[in-house]
Order: C-alpha cells, then structure tokens, then sequence
C-alpha cells in the first residue's frame, strides 16, 4: 500500500496541486487543516523522482493531493505559506484521483471528522454567471438566442413620424400602405374560406305553380269540409256539399295530369348528385 500522510480531514475526490520536499508538505498538511481542506501527500517512486529544479538536500519527493472541490483555496494558501513556490501548481487535466478508494483511507486520519464545509454556493453561482456573460455583447445573444423572425428592431422617431412606411421607402405614402393592408387582409380571408362548404339555399315551401298549389288545395279542403260536419253534427246545404265533391275529384283530375314530367332529356333537377 502507497505511504501516504494526511492532514486529518476527509473528502470525496482529490486533484493533484503540486510536487513538493517533505517538509513543505507537511507544513502545506497543517496549513491546509487549519483551512479546513482535506490534503494528503504521496511520496513519489525512486525510479520516477525529478531532482532538477529543487535543492539537492532536500528534493521535491511528494505529491500533494487536495480536495477537488477546494482546489482553488488550496492554491491561495500555498500562495501565502510558500510563495516562492505557489506559481509553480499547475492544473492537470482529468478525471479527480479517488485515492481513498484503491488504496483506503491516508495515515494519521481521523475516521471520525467531519468532512470539509463545501464552497460557499452564493460566490460559485456568481462565479458562473460572470463567466456566462464575460465576453458575450448583445448582438451576439440575440443571434444565437432567439430566431430571426424576432430581431425586429423598433421604428425610430422619424421613420413613426414621415409619409412614407416603416420600412424607409419615401416614395410610397399612406395610401400604398392602406391598399397592401387591404390586399393582405383579402389573401387571409381567401385562405380562411378554402375548403369551406356552403350548402345551397332551402327550396321556398310553396314552390310550383298557382293551378298546382289550387289543385292540392282543393283535394285537401273538400274532405275536410265533409268530414268536419259529420263529425260536428252540422248540416251543411246541399249546393256545399256538391261543390265540396265537385273540387276534390277535379283537383284530383288536375294532379293526376300534371304528374307527366315535362323536363327536358338528360335535366336531372337542381340536385344531380354530388360534384367531385
């Protein structure tokens, strides 16, 4: 198992911050605890130790680890306990290191501390929204933001105020613009009414002609009339009695003539079916 020392605190991920000597990373370990950042350091393998860059007595041989959520305070506070050497962390790319998760959990940690406070959520959201709108001009977030058919500027003064349209044409006055209006709202209704079936108008009731409607009238009133008394108990003079009979059966004549169709070869009537 990898030696490892930390600083007493525990978190979920660890990032790597910089290549330090032992004694600055245990002093790095300290100043970290007091911060409330969980940090272990790694030594690093024989074969793979880089002496160039650090003194020959005491080496850069451990690995500092810090809390992957913490990675930017760490950094000031190496800037502040070692500020020779605080330009010297780089950020590595890649996933966070889960090293409590393959090897357990560092020496000299205290299974029972409580982990680091996260990062105060006010400052990273103000953090993100400065970067959303750092670099960003307005032209831009309307182009990429809403469709073309919204970038619809507002007519100046002038233009609200001339003859001529909205659109700057000075040769075209208010009554172009009234006829386009016109033509415009006759090209929507002419949409609108495409498709749209009308049924033709209802027949009159009486329709036909003066001996035919006298014709069914004196079919219908004869009966009634002789019917209606006998059924009262009226008496009724003869001469009424005769004309009663007298109009059904020539009413009756008259209809039964009338039935011959007299239209023409091939007239079907108003409704000769329906028209594709």
């Amino acid at each position: 198992m990898t030696q490892r020392r930390g600083n007493g605190l525990l978190a979920d991920a660890y990032v790597p911050l910089i290549l330090l000597a032992p004694s600055h990373a245990d002093l790095m370990l300290d100043a970290l605890r007091r911060s409330g950042i969980a940090a272990y350091a790694v030594p690093l393998e024989e074969d793979v130790l880089d002496p160039a860059g650090g003194r020959a007595d005491d080496p850069p041989t451990d690995h500092l680890y810090v809390d992957a959520d913490e990675r930017g305070a760490a950094e000031r506070v190496l800037g502040a306990e070692l500020p020779g050497l605080g330009e010297t962390a780089r950020v590595e790319s890649g996933p966070p290191v889960g090293g409590d998760l393959l090897d357990g959990p560092p020496e000299n940690v205290d299974p029972d501390a409580e982990p680091a406070e996260p990062a105060d959520e006010d400052a990273v959201w103000q953090d993100l929204v400065a970067r959303f709108y750092d670099g960003d001009d307005g032209a831009e977030r309307r182009r990429t933001g809403w469709p073309d058919a919204e970038n619809l500027s507002a007519p100046d003064a002038d233009e609200r105020s001339g003859p001529g349209r909205v659109g700057g044409d000075i040769l075209a006055g208010p009554d172009d613009a009234d006829d386009e209006d016109a033509a415009e709202l006759a090209r929507r209704v002419e949409a609108e009414l495409e498709g749209h079936y009308e049924p033709p108008p209802p027949p009159p009731l009486l329709q036909g002609s003066r001996v035919g409607i006298a014709a069914w009238f004196g079919l219908l009133s004869g009966p009634v009339v002789l019917f209606g008394s006998a059924f009262l108990g009226i008496s009724l003079p003869n001469w009424l009695m005769f004309a009663a009979v007298v109009a059904f059966l020539a009413s009756f004549v008259v209809l039964v003539l009338r039935m011959t169709d007299s239209r023409a070869p091939g007239d079907n009537g108003p409704d000769d079916g329906a028209v594709v």
